[in-house]
């Protein structure tokens, strides 16, 4: 399957149940697509099932953007999962430091830079930045993305 046989992929689940969630339709008007690579021989691997975490640390200690979103493994189908990974800063491939699948992931997501990523993180308290899909989720990252004053909590 080539690259953009899988990057179809996402337009299929888009079709689906998941179309309708408010998340998902931000993702589709804001987000972004990526198809995954290997994980780079100088980074660890992180714990599973803490890919929030995993790319927090990335971010912070190497200063690698952070995308959030939905990503895929092409060989489970249009089975959707929340989940976090990074960019390398100067190639723009996805570094995901949780799931060990390479080429086989493809993602729909948002970019975040370290520091629109700790604004976000000051405010909500949590490594998710999307993950609850609420609109008040949305609206918090819409404002830190376009760099706007965010409101007092």
């Amino acid at each position: 399957m080539n690259a953009t046989q899988q990057l179809d992929l996402i337009d299929q689940t888009l079709a689906g149940p998941y179309g309708a969630l408010p998340l998902t339709d931000y993702l589709r008007r804001n987000g972004s697509r990526w198809v995954g690579s290997a994980l780079p021989p100088s980074l660890m691997k992180g714990p599973q099932k803490q890919c929030f975490r995993n790319a927090w640390q990335l971010s912070l200690s190497h200063g690698f953007p952070y995308c959030e979103g939905y990503g895929w493994d092409v060989e489970l189908g249009a089975l959707p999962f929340l989940h976090a990974w990074n960019l390398c800063p100067t190639s723009g491939r996805v570094i995901d430091a949780t799931w060990d699948i390479g080429n086989r992931a493809i993602y729909l997501g948002i970019e975040l830079s370290p520091k629109q990523l700790m604004r976000i993180i000051d405010l909500t308290e949590r490594f998710g930045v999307l993950q609850n899909g609420r609109e008040e989720d949305l609206e918090l990252v819409e404002h830190v993305l376009a760099s706007q004053t965010m409101p007092a909590e």
